[in-house]
């Protein structure tokens, strides 16, 4: 058997959350189960593995031939049924089943999860899966874009986090190689977007992205500056605040997340805001929450009802009149921008208008602030 890079490295992690980014062709499914069934060999420890994704077409196409294609060339004897699919190695139990309905993520509790292209799985399903499993949780993906793995385990640092490319599988076929690289700046059909998840593993540009363009500061230019802060209600979803700097001269927006919690009482949320200088001097603008705002004057700030005249598309365009500029300590802010995107018709096409799936608190917050800013100026 020969073991790859990318093998290699995830024999490494160690964490009880394993984020495993990568490009097409790394070999992570292949070597996440060569991995498990190896242990599976050795173990007198009985370990209930759950392997899930999104469908079963891909679950049986993916995972399910790579652990049978694995056992058969290592002359490993296995046990199967199919109704549900378990495999059986050892005193190890593999299950692999498919989430396309919430309902079934809320299965019995396991050793060790699986969930390959875990982007292609809805996070209230994750959730249910994650917290059933106290042994190992591993998620593999393409990076076209940023998910929840990202929020809730890279970008807290709860994982080990590795990003594999098609060089570190050394296995992979030369056609399949060719079939990547045809896309690099060097190939025959150059496909930034492309070449960038699939063959860089880096995360990549969300297809009708609204703000595509969007940069991140850290300090703010000396200027004059016309400033407002957004806030956006939340009941289910969270509260956001975003303090906007406006550059009229130079048309820029400088936005910073200040305030981004879910399920706050208002009571909070004025703690948090009078802790906070700025929000003290500023005017705030904020959602149509009538009882908030006179709860918000009560306790002695500026706060004023956000202009809605233009709708969605309004702010949209007013914001796009100027370049924006995205502190880069606003997590939460910079997850929604680089998931904001239209919608797309049955055929692909691209409707003027933002996919309501989408996470916009953080970005309901800044439009507001910004247009106010932008109005006052003319």
């Amino acid at each position: 058997m020969y073991a790859t890079t990318a093998f290699k490295k995830i024999l490494k992690l160690k964490h009880l959350n394993k984020v495993i980014q990568g490009s097409q062709g790394a070999g992570k499914t292949y070597s996440i189960i060569l991995r498990w069934i190896l242990m599976a060999l050795y173990s007198d420890t009985p370990q209930f593995c759950s392997i899930v994704t999104a469908t079963f077409p891909a679950l049986r196409d993916g995972a399910i031939k790579d652990f049978e294609v694995i056992c058969d060339d290592l002359g490993i004897d296995y046990q199967k049924t199919k109704t549900p699919y378990l495999f059986f190695i050892g005193k190890w139990k593999f299950n692999f089943f498919s989430v396309d309905k919430e309902n079934k993520g809320l299965g019995a509790r396991r050793d060790r999860l699986f969930i390959n292209e875990a982007n292609r799985v809805h996070w209230k399903i994750a959730r249910q899966l994650i917290n059933r499993t106290h042994v190992e949780r591993i998620f593999d993906f393409n990076p076209s874009s940023s998910f929840w793995a990202h929020q809730y385990f890279v970008d807290v640092k709860d994982c080990n986090f590795i990003k594999l490319t098609y060089e570190d599988n050394e296995k992979l076929p030369q056609a399949e190689i060719d079939s990547i690289e045809k896309y690099a700046p060097w190939g025959s059909n150059p496909d930034e977007n492309f070449w960038r998840v699939y063959g860089q593993g880096e995360i990549g540009f969300v297809e009708g992205q609204i703000f595509k363009g969007y940069h991140k500061f850290k300090e703010l230019p000396d200027c004059d500056y016309q400033t407002a802060i957004g806030l956006d209600f939340g009941v289910n979803d969270p509260t956001a605040a975003v303090k906007v700097w406006a550059d009229h001269k130079n048309k820029r927006l400088y936005w910073k997340q200040m305030f981004y919690a879910g399920n706050d009482s208002i009571s909070n949320l004025i703690e948090a805001i009078k802790v906070h200088p700025d929000f003290a001097k500023d005017i705030i603008i904020a959602d149509h929450e009538l009882v908030e705002i006179r709860t918000l004057k009560l306790a002695g700030l500026k706060a004023i009802t956000a202009n809605k005249s233009g709708g969605i598309m309004g702010r949209i365009r007013a914001i796009k009149e100027y370049k924006l500029y995205i502190h880069e300590d606003s997590e939460d802010l910079l997850r929604e921008m680089d998931n904001y995107q239209y919608q797309q018709d049955k055929n692909g096409n691209i409707i003027d208008y933002p996919d309501q799936r989408c996470d916009e608190h953080g970005i309901d917050a800044g439009g507001y602030a910004s247009v106010f800013t932008i109005i006052r100026k003319r």
